[in-house]
């Protein structure tokens, strides 16, 4: 039963894009230029001040008219002539050298799924295969596709997954998906932990509270209630006196250090180590916080992988005054230039970056491109050899072999072409099946690194850093971020190393069959984990009439069908509190975490699926049955293991 239940757990995991639900509708009718941040040439943008004389009048990309001529003919019914701009599009993007146009492709997959909720599937298979070609990097349409195959005929099971596995590998390649999604899926994990650590100290802690009151009620000889009634009216003096919370969770962790059994002191020890969910909870924040607010990474990111002219340009002019020895920035800026045609300014920026980096091998290759386009052939052949010396890259074989064939050294440029092909014939196919309208091949710039994306994206900058602190200081003000790291931990360590101590004090417990609490002040049988009368009863045997035992019995029945349905109640409420009611420790621990980790996620997120355009996604129902199927075959699992546990003991 355990591994049908993780390998549910996996399947939700894997196949939760393809639940997710339709585009927004804002991608249809725009204008684009809002989307993009543009204004129409000779408009200023109404959000500047109107005082001020605006310092760019951005013009309408001539993609973006393109479009708009889509759309006219798309709703005037004639797809034929609609279909053309499309390709108009995408031959655009080829020539300009933009790898992913993301904004018209979501528009697509928008029309795509309204067709497919007409039942015209081919319309929708075609809007789809149009919207990958404008953004091949882009997962959406992978799952679209999967989707409307589904959805055409559900023998076509084997096409949908393989549109699925598709999806997947693109989405971990594509940053703008990827990033927010892993620090969101994160986010997520960690707030499960969090509150399973915090649900779990509570549930334990009123496990040992009984014993603490009984020991000290021996001592100051008072009833137990009052200490019973002290605990909660103590801790809430001190919120609010402004105690942190966290704090306030170690302390109610530590009350049981001298009462808890072995089970109980490790899931304790663990509960405490995890709380280091805390600190690291908020550092992801911080990631996320940087991310959205535009950071190098995702910035770069859609300069040089993305269209979006101007705004783009203004965001990059923005990096250079915060990072003025930065190479990678004036690549990308090199890279929208070029773009727009700008190629003198494309080339200056290249050999600024090439004095800050001269040995790079995307700056002379990039450099090497932009000489190939203002016909300097034989000054590009020599830039693609210089830059082979930097990195042996198939694309700048490839390259290479375009200016050897341009300049007619057709058996050195077929040789160039073949060692591209032999080292990526992914590559080369993906590029092949790119060309123009007439059959053009057009040299291809070298971008970042996937990997330098993230590294730069996991790195805080000082205000993103002020912004974590800040806010961690709100949270536990008493010690900095970087020693709460080790700080829990070390409460965990702290808590398991008690437990000599504890047993040598030989402090009250439970009697594991009637439930009836004994020390040494009360019970001769205090080492024992069962009171003198169960003992007697059970084990010794004599000197024990009839009636006592029928009276015995009958105690243990009840206390055990009041433990029983206490723990049933609980674990109706969060499945795996009802193990920690009865004394399991990992074990309970565990559940509790998974079931946070789920009931956080339906209650807050709706779904599992993280945006794969820059645009909204909303979760679809298909996530939220796959849900309640885990949680109902999920309920049944913990009520066996709860059932088997309850026959044991």
């Amino acid at each position: 039963m355990g591994r049908f239940l993780l390998s549910l757990i996996f399947i939700c995991l894997a196949l939760q894009p393809a639940t997710a639900a339709e585009v927004s509708e804002v991608t249809v009718d725009f204008p684009l230029s809002e989307i993009l941040d543009l204004a129409p040439a000779g408009v200023a943008d109404d959000r500047t001040d109107s005082r001020a004389v605006p310092e760019v009048v951005v013009p309408r990309a001539s993609w973006e008219e393109e479009w708009f001529a889509y759309r006219q003919k798309s709703l005037r019914g004639n797809q034929a002539g609609a279909v053309k701009h499309l390709d108009n599009i995408n031959n655009y993007r080829l020539k300009a050298g933009i790898p992913n146009l993301f904004i018209p492709s979501a528009a697509l997959l928008f029309e795509s799924s309204q067709a497919r909720k007409q039942a015209r599937y081919d319309d929708a298979l075609q809007l789809i295969s149009y919207a990958s070609k404008l953004s091949p990097d882009d997962p959406s349409p992978h799952f679209y596709r999967a989707r409307t195959l589904w959805k055409q005929s559900n023998l076509r099971v084997l096409s949908s997954m393989d549109a699925v596995l598709e999806g997947w590998v693109a989405f971990v390649k594509d940053f703008r998906s990827a990033f927010p999604w892993m620090f969101g899926f994160l986010t997520w994990i960690l707030s499960g932990i969090i509150v399973a650590c915090i649900v779990s100290i509570f549930l334990y802690a009123a496990r040992v509270i009984p014993r603490i009151a009984h020991d000290i009620s021996h001592l100051i000889h008072i009833p137990q209630w009052v200490i019973y009634l002290a605990v909660p009216v103590v801790m809430g003096v001190l919120l609010l006196t402004w105690f942190p919370f966290i704090w306030w969770i170690v302390a109610i962790a530590f009350i049981a250090f001298f009462h808890a059994t072995v089970r109980e002191r490790i899931a304790l020890a663990a509960c405490l180590a995890l709380l280091v969910c805390v600190p690291l909870l908020i550092h992801v924040m911080a990631l996320g916080n940087s991310f959205n607010s535009g950071s190098r990474g995702i910035t770069l990111y859609l300069a040089e992988m993305a269209g979006q002219g101007e705004k783009t340009v203004r965001e990059l002019e923005t990096l250079r005054t915060k990072y003025p020895q930065d190479a990678d920035v004036l690549v990308a800026m090199a890279a929208v230039l070029k773009r727009d045609g700008n190629l003198v300014g494309a080339e200056a920026m290249l050999k600024k970056a090439s004095n800050l980096n001269p040995d790079s091998a995307v700056v002379t290759n990039n450099m090497a491109n932009i000489m190939f386009a203002r016909g300097k052939i034989e000054n590009s052949t020599d830039q693609y050899k210089k830059a082979l010396r930097f990195s042996d890259n198939p694309l700048i074989h490839y390259n290479l072999s375009l200016a050897l064939q341009e300049n007619l050294q057709l058996e050195e440029g077929g040789r160039e072409f073949q060692k591209a092909q032999s080292m990526d014939p992914d590559l080369i196919g993906k590029i092949t099946s790119n060309k123009g309208e007439n059959g053009e091949s057009y040299a291809l710039d070298i971008y970042t690194n996937k990997k330098t994306y993230y590294f730069s994206a996991l790195k805080l900058d000082d205000m993103s850093r002020q912004w974590r602190n800040t806010l961690w200081g709100g949270v536990l003000p008493w010690i900095s971020f970087s020693v709460s790291l080790i700080a829990f931990p070390v409460a965990g360590v702290l808590m398991l190393a008690g437990w000599p101590l504890s047993k040598a004090l030989f402090s009250s417990g439970r009697c594991r069959r009637c439930g009836r609490l004994h020390c040494v002040k009360c019970s001769e049988s205090s080492k024992d984990d069962l009171c003198s009368q169960c003992r007697q009863i059970f084990y010794v045997r004599t000197g024990v009439d009839p009636a006592s035992r029928v009276r015995k019995m009958m105690q243990i029945m009840r206390f055990n069908r009041r433990r029983t349905f206490a723990a049933r109640i609980l674990t109706v409420i969060l499945p795996g509190s009802g193990h920690a009611s009865v004394g399991e420790g990992i074990k309970a621990v565990i559940f509790i975490t998974i079931s946070a980790v789920f009931w956080l996620k339906w209650l807050l997120w709706y779904g599992l699926f993280r945006s794969t355009t820059m645009l909204e996604i909303q979760p679809g129902m298909s996530m939220r049955i796959m849900f309640a199927g885990f949680f109902l075959v999920y309920y049944i699992f913990v009520f066996r293991s709860l059932g088997q546990i309850m026959e044991d003991k």
